[in-house]
């Protein structure tokens, strides 16, 4: 099983332990969430309409068409994996973890391997999240995902599928569980109480 990520340049931190299984439990708070918003009216208030009519502001300056969109670079060094200048991503990463950085891209690649061999599950710890917030995609129900957020890896679902992050230094990156020979499928997940966090 595999952890990648990229990282882009965009807009404090906290730091907690992430982790990654194939485990198969399910949240039923998303679905709440996807009905209230299926109830919302389609109209426009009418304060919207207005705005749309005067003249829009300037994006922010983290958002100027120059920086948007420029890959920044990803390193991994002494248990670290950092962007652009030294923001920090992801600390102690497990020793566990091969490492690859390929060439040409804009990328690591964490890969694990069971110890003991094929299994029916495993269970990877990634390493202490950095971050300022994150937006995330998780699975609620068998064929249904809905989007969660938070800033701690602790608040992280189950079954998470794609994990958008914005670092301390206003970057973002982006993370996602993949699994090779398409047997099993990964998933981001929250530390489990047996793991520390500093």
């Amino acid at each position: 099983m595999g952890g990648g990520g990229a990282a882009k340049r965009g807009g404090g931190g906290s730091g907690s332990d992430a982790g990654s299984s194939a485990s198969q439990q399910s949240s039923q708070t998303g679905m709440a969430a996807a009905q209230l918003q299926h109830d919302r009216p389609h109209a426009p208030p009418p304060q919207a309409e207005e705005q749309q009519a005067s003249s829009p502001a300037p994006p922010p300056p983290h958002q100027r068409a120059d920086e948007a969109a420029q890959p920044l670079p990803i390193a991994f060094a002494d248990g670290q994996v950092t962007v652009g200048d030294g923001t920090l991503l992801l600390d102690r990463v497990t020793p566990l973890a091969r490492v690859q950085h390929p060439a040409g891209t804009d990328m690591v690649l964490l890969s694990m391997q069971a110890a003991q061999g094929a299994s029916s599950m495993e269970d990877f710890p990634l390493g202490r999240l950095h971050c300022k917030q994150w937006l995330c995609s998780a699975r609620n129900k068998m064929w249904w995902m809905t989007p969660e957020w938070g800033k701690t890896a602790r608040e992280l679902p189950p079954e998470t599928q794609f994990l958008l992050l914005e670092l301390v230094d206003g970057s973002y990156a982006m993370m996602l569980p993949l699994i090779s020979q398409q047997t099993f499928r990964g998933t981001l997940r929250p530390p489990s109480t047996s793991q520390a966090v500093g």
